[in-house]
């Protein structure tokens, strides 16, 4: 309708509830879940949403546990950085993944440009923090496993912490485990990521 700010990439938020439970949300109620809801776009950043509608559900709903509240707080099961993510907040994060410093975060984009200029046939796929068990030395988490072409590498940004003897060897007994399954390890300096060109 003129004069009513839509546009092609304005959009409204749908709540499908069940057909028996239509009658319930009257306009009050509809408003009341709008101004809540309203917040967590604001926080989004998604302006572009302007209304809510609720509609009934076409197809039967799942049934929902009555500890649902309990069930959402869990966070689901992830290897991907395991150890931050049991570590709390402070650990940078990009697309939903997280690094465990700026330099790691500086390198996760390098190569997510990397990613996108490639030929989409000899395309990479980047695993920032993945946990993997190794026969001999349990369970190890590389910076960075990358695939394609049929290829692993794995991508290890060291620290100041590293340049210490006994740090030294362990990254050398780290990587020969690697090497043991005929992946092989780069390793590239904190420093080196204050120039963030790739």
């Amino acid at each position: 309708m003129s004069g009513d700010n839509w546009t092609a990439a304005t959009y409204e938020a749908v709540l499908t509830v069940d057909p028996a439970l239509v009658l319930e949300f009257t306009p009050a109620v509809t408003e009341l879940i709008w101004r809540h809801l309203g917040t967590v776009l604001k926080r989004l950043q998604r302006e572009d949403v302007r209304s809510l509608v609720v509609e009934a559900a076409l197809l039967p709903l799942p049934s929902v546990p009555q500890n649902w509240r309990q069930v959402a707080a869990t966070p689901a099961a992830t290897n991907q950085a395991r150890r931050e993510r049991a570590g709390g907040e402070g650990y940078p994060t990009l697309d939903g993944l997280v690094c465990s410093s700026r330099a790691e975060l500086v390198v996760y984009q390098i190569l997510c440009e990397i990613q996108r200029d490639s030929p989409l046939q000899r395309s990479i796929a980047i695993l920032p923090l993945p946990s993997a068990k190794l026969r001999d030395a349990g369970v190890r988490s590389p910076d960075f496993t990358i695939l394609g072409n049929g290829r692993a590498v794995i991508f290890e940004v060291d620290g100041p912490h590293h340049y210490g003897r006994t740090r030294k060897a362990d990254d050398e007994n780290r990587d020969r485990h690697w090497s043991r399954c005929g992946v092989r390890t780069i390793r590239i300096a904190h420093e080196h990521t204050n120039d963030a060109s790739p």
